[in-house]
């Protein structure tokens, strides 16, 4: 498929850059997308769905043998993103099944840590909290003095801008060490078929981003989350170790 990112002209987005689809995904975006992952260099990846995967397969590559099946369209990014935000509704009824008990053994893990972390950390009596990407600590204080610090993770962010989450796996302004981890997330997704997990951005609401957390939490065995509020969203935390000073 095509990798040049020219700008374009979208009536829906205006200037913006060229990405490439297969036209079963243009026509139909929700279904599995195949293709890389989004990458800093490359945020808008050419995506194919599963019967241009078997002609990809066939070769292992796309070349002038397979390319005669595959009907290449041109979207903007913008296009792009809200097409694939879709994506993770695919699903059918037995998978939807199977993911939803896996997101509540999740929750309720993330609820008895929860309380574990506020009992043993009694973090709700301090009025301050500070994160820091250098350190990768989380500083609970009251006027000015530290009294808990926290290592954390960062899982990802809830827009209330877009309505979008956003994995920080795939949030490529955040600091590479801090978001690595969130990579073994998108290795389950991928493995387990759970596209909200292998998708990097897609329409939600909070309690989205807390049934991610909860997730978070299980996959990496951390103690806890703590969701930071900001202006345009909220970004949530995996806290891997906590002491108090």
């Amino acid at each position: 498929m095509k990798k040049d990112h020219s700008s374009i002209r979208c009536e829906g987005h205006g200037n913006a850059q060229a990405a490439y689809v297969c036209m079963h995904i243009f026509e139909s975006p929700t279904q599995r997308w195949f293709g890389s992952f989004p990458e800093a260099n490359n945020l808008w990846p050419d995506a194919w769905c599963f019967s241009c995967q078997a002609s990809f397969l066939r070769e292992g590559e796309w070349n002038e043998r397979n390319e005669i099946d595959l009907k290449v369209k041109t979207i903007c990014n913008g296009c792009y993103t809200e097409a694939r935000c879709q994506s993770v509704l695919y699903p059918d009824e037995a998978e939807k099944t199977r993911w939803d008990g896996y997101l509540d053994s999740c929750c309720a893990e993330l609820e008895r840590k929860q309380e574990k972390f506020r009992r043993d950390f009694g973090i709700d009596k301090y009025r301050r909290w500070d994160w820091d990407q250098a350190t990768g600590q989380l500083v609970f204080s009251n006027k000015n003095v530290p009294a808990v610090i926290a290592d954390f993770v960062f899982i990802g962010s809830f827009s209330t801008i877009s309505n979008t989450w956003l994995w920080a796996w795939a949030n490529f302004g955040l600091a590479e060490n801090l978001r690595a981890q969130m990579l073994e997330v998108r290795n389950v997704g991928e493995r387990e078929n759970f596209p909200y997990l292998a998708e990097g951005r897609w329409s939600a609401d909070e309690e989205h981003g807390w049934h991610m957390a909860a997730v978070a939490v299980h996959v990496l065995g951390a103690i806890g989350v703590y969701r930071t509020p900001g202006e345009t969203g909220a970004t949530f935390l995996a806290l891997t170790g906590a002491k108090k000073v």
